[in-house]
């Protein structure tokens, strides 16, 4: 019977085991640690005025995503900007916007806005680098869908 050892010492083949372990490891790490800054968190208004999250927002300077329902009447140009509150029928988000907007935007529909909270003089305001549109609500995932509705009753 003919035997074939690939590695002809335990030492060997037990070291180059664990040194793939700990590469494998290492390289994972360094992914984590890399794409931590470039994730981007989805929440709407109720959630934004939860302090650790709007806390941890307004410290870290983040990126992050609301999303909701433009405010009937609170939609205001003023020069190259756009002011609204998104809503998701329980808390409010006044977010202002300087860029075109897309052409399905307008008061009583869904949007998803793009950018960083912001303390100015007027309160707190999230200022949007991206807005989103969209055309119906069937695009909410079902959980969203039953907070907007729960909260629409109140």
């Amino acid at each position: 019977m003919i035997k074939l050892n690939i590695f002809k010492n335990k030492k060997v083949y037990l070291s180059s085991v664990l040194i793939s372990l700990i590469l494998i490891t290492l390289i994972t790490i360094f992914f984590i640690i890399n794409l931590k800054e470039y994730i981007v968190y989805f929440y709407n208004p109720t959630e934004i005025h939860k302090k650790e999250i709007l806390q941890n927002s307004l410290e870290n300077n983040r990126t992050i995503r609301i999303g909701g329902v433009v405010l009937n009447d609170s939609v205001m140009y003023e020069n190259d900007k756009v002011y609204f509150t998104i809503t998701d029928f329980s808390k409010q988000v006044k977010v202002v916007y300087s860029g075109i907007l897309p052409s399905l935007f307008r008061e009583g529909q869904g949007v998803v806005a793009t950018g960083k909270m912001s303390v100015e003089k007027c309160g707190l305001i999230f200022k949007a680098n991206e807005i989103l549109a969209k055309h119906d609500e069937q695009y909410l995932s079902k959980g969203e869908y039953e907070q907007l509705k729960k909260n629409y009753k109140k």
